[in-house]
């Protein structure tokens, strides 16, 4: 791809750290990478800090506005104002909510663009703005086969327009460690002899999908095969007064720890210190954080209902269990506690690694 500009549109990029803005950073650095002469002019529907040291050849609008339709409206002017300045050669739409923006740019202009698809968004039926967004875009990429199979069935798109662009994650900092480097964590917190079962997801009551509650229901049975097994939930959100009333409900208090918000320069230590990562969840487009734990050798349980399997490799990487059951769960934690940790990480790093992910991006781009 010669073309000199692009013009992306997105949420957020540099704020939250959660699936989309991982992905959003991935996806903006492989660009930079690739298309070393390229420009970008970059706008974000949310304001944010953005980072000092970012690339000069990145030029960013934040459209933030404490009433949304304010913040709407600064998108669509400033949307306009980049392609009347700059005739972008594409366009890229990081959310379908605002992949009516990219059709509006093909109608007038006859711009290409894509349009980048996660998850829950596009599992159910779109309104009218956003499925036009949808049919119109020279490609629309789907994070893993289970949202792409939702953009045939649902949406109505063709296969030969959905690439598949699987997640990536930072191999800098999720590796593995040896037993003495989480020694000294695993002491302060009075761990050390424990088995630690581990998640880390947002507590958010619109998010139970993700199954946090089913495994502190499954610890019981756990206990009755594990007794030093503890569960470790990291994450804040509006859904830890329900955990805690359950967690008391079923007299957990002393296995179950709700570790509140883990900061990033930390999360990697957590899962090396963990004997299972697990989110047996019904949502996920992907799940970066499954990535993450088993980069770090830690093994995965992760739902067989949801893009969660992928990241898994179909079970060949990790375990796939009923999310919707009790007993699968409790049984799949019972096995993986009693294995010898294994060595994932080549693994990960080879089907997942940034790499991949960037040559894979290269092609996509190359097809507009």
């Amino acid at each position: 791809m010669d073309r000199p500009r692009l013009l992306l549109v997105f949420l957020e990029l540099f704020g939250l750290k959660g699936g989309i803005q991982v992905f959003s950073q991935f996806f903006l650095r492989a660009i930079l990478e690739q298309f070393p002469n390229l420009t970008i002019d970059l706008i974000l529907l949310q304001d944010q800090e953005v980072p000092e040291d970012l690339d000069p050849r990145v030029s960013v609008t934040l459209c933030g506005h404490p009433n949304r339709w304010v913040s709407r409206f600064n998108v669509i002017a400033t949307f306009l104002q980049r392609i009347y300045d700059h005739k972008p050669q594409a366009i890229i739409i990081g959310h379908v909510n605002l992949s009516g923006l990219g059709a509006l740019a093909q109608w007038i202009w006859e711009i290409p663009y894509l349009v980048i698809t996660h998850g829950v968004e596009v599992w159910t039926p779109l309104n009218s703005f956003s499925s036009q967004g949808l049919h119109r875009a020279r490609q629309v990429i789907a994070v893993s086969r289970f949202t792409r199979d939702k953009l045939i069935s649902i949406q109505g798109l063709h296969p030969n327009l959905i690439p598949i662009l699987p997640n990536t994650y930072d191999e800098e900092r999720f590796v593995p460690r040896l037993p003495e480097q989480v020694a000294d964590l695993r002491a302060r917190q009075g761990w050390t002899g424990k088995k630690i079962i581990f998640t880390v997801c947002r507590l958010s009551a619109e998010e139970q999908y993700k199954g946090y509650d089913l495994v502190i229901r499954a610890l019981p049975l756990v206990l009755a095969q594990e007794p030093n097994a503890i569960y470790l939930l990291g994450g804040k959100g509006d859904d830890r007064a329900r955990i805690e009333r359950l967690v008391q409900d079923l007299g957990l208090t002393d296995q179950v720890q709700l570790l509140g918000f883990i900061a990033d320069q930390d999360l990697a230590d957590y899962y090396a210190l963990a004997d299972v990562f697990i989110m047996p969840s019904l949502g996920e487009g992907f799940g970066i954080v499954f990535l993450e734990a088993m980069a770090c050798n830690t093994p995965a349980i992760a739902g067989n209902q949801d893009g969660s399997v992928d990241p898994l490799l179909d079970g060949r990487l990790g375990t796939l269990v009923d999310p919707t059951s009790v007993e699968a769960i409790a049984e799949a934690l019972i096995t993986v506690l009693g294995q010898p940790r294994p060595n994932l990480q080549p693994l990960v790093q080879r089907y997942f690694g940034f790499n991949a992910y960037r040559d894979q991006v290269a092609r996509i781009l190359r097809g507009l």
